[in-house]
């Protein structure tokens, strides 16, 4: 499965959520992130802000949740 980024924050996040249910629940093997190589707007999503996305929730110690689905997000 293929999932275009579109703008960072939230909306990312959302997509990741949304990749880790289609893989758990088996309506998919293996999601792919389709990303801008540079940001033509500020808010648009690039390999840097996804890889600063996964290691702020993996090391959020405030929510062991946060924190949970971080690191297995980052595998």
């Amino acid at each position: 499965m293929d999932i275009i980024l579109d703008n960072s924050g939230p909306e990312l996040f959302s997509d990741l959520c949304l990749a880790d249910f289609l893989i758990s629940e088996g309506f998919a093997l293996e999601v792919h992130f389709h990303m801008k190589c540079f940001g033509w707007f500020v808010s648009d999503v690039t390999l840097n802000d996804l890889l600063w996305t996964l290691e702020e929730c993996s090391n959020f110690k405030e929510d062991q949740t946060l924190q949970y689905f971080g690191n297995r997000w980052k595998v």
